[in-house]
């Protein structure tokens, strides 16, 4: 079996933060976020990290077994737990593509960038513990929306993201080749593993965005007259002002009468009456636009 390793038990008290390195092409560091618990920036929960060695592989000679293969390691992953990470570093470590309304999309273009991750705990007497896979990149497998008890407290939960490491190419011989990287002491002695990930103190730590929610939306009208044939744009505007994700959605119930594009163009089919709701899609809020359509 491969062997595990896990912050949060054992000698290692806690799992303070998270740093997620993430890189350019030519392999300068573009982002250097680190994941702490400041209120509304993220918060790390669990790391563990499988795959640090190779099962032993017995080849046989003179009937005998005459050799114990073991050099190298496993296929190394790692299950990353994290609480409320924004949705900009979300989108950006899984590589996905964001429309200029906000809506994150995943598809066959779809490639997650390579980066680095740091995992920082301590041991019982107060050392410094680092934890880190050189290079890999993350995924996420699934989403799952769940139902709320009314009669129970609301229990945020983690979102386990998984990582593919990989053999780092470095300069610095002593890490080139390598997959994973282990130290415990003072943080003076943690910077030498910064620095062969490309972050040093000259680099800055980019500001985490907090995740600001959707409180509601309106419309731009309640009602909106048109003929048939004719178009006229409605928008729908989500509070507060600074929310994180302020894209909406558009849809008639009557498409007969009248028809409504992405970008809230209405366009008038037949005479009637048609409902146009906008839905924010952070929150499910909603806004209504009755729309009348005459002849013309």
């Amino acid at each position: 079996m491969p062997k595990t390793l896990t912050l949060g038990s054992g000698i290692m008290v806690g799992f303070e933060k998270i740093h997620i390195i993430t890189y350019l092409p030519t392999w300068a560091v573009k982002n250097h976020y680190v994941i702490e618990g400041r209120k509304g920036e993220g918060a790390s929960q669990k790391l563990e990290i499988e795959g640090l060695a190779k099962e032993p592989t017995t080849v046989a000679g003179s009937n005998v077994g005459y050799f114990l293969s073991r050099k190298g390691v496993g296929k190394t992953t790692a299950n990353v737990t994290l609480l409320d990470l924004p949705f900009e570093i979300e989108n950006e470590v899984l590589g996905r593509k964001v429309t200029e309304s906000g809506i994150a999309l995943v598809g066959n273009d779809t490639e997650a960038p390579y980066t680095a991750i740091v995992g920082e705990s301590e041991t019982a007497n107060g050392d410094k513990v680092y934890v880190s896979l050189l290079r890999g990149v993350f995924r996420r497998e699934k989403f799952e929306l769940n139902t709320t008890d009314p009669n129970e407290d609301f229990k945020p939960e983690g979102v386990e993201y998984g990582f593919s490491a990989e053999n780092l190419k470095s300069d610095n011989s002593d890490f080139d080749g390598q997959v994973f990287a282990y130290y415990i002491g003072s943080e003076e002695g943690g910077k030498s593993l910064f620095e062969v990930l490309g972050v040093t103190d000259d680099t800055p730590t980019t500001p985490v965005n907090p995740t600001v929610s959707v409180t509601g939306v309106t419309g731009s009208q309640a009602t909106a007259s048109i003929k048939v044939g004719a178009t006229k744009q409605v928008t729908g505007t989500v509070t507060p002002s600074d929310a994180t994700n302020k894209a909406v959605t558009y849809a008639s119930d009557a498409e007969s009468i009248a028809t409504v594009a992405a970008d809230g163009t209405i366009t008038g089919v037949a005479e009637g009456t048609a409902n146009i709701t906008i839905t924010s899609v952070d929150g499910g809020f909603t806004a209504k636009v009755v729309v009348t359509v005459s002849a013309v």
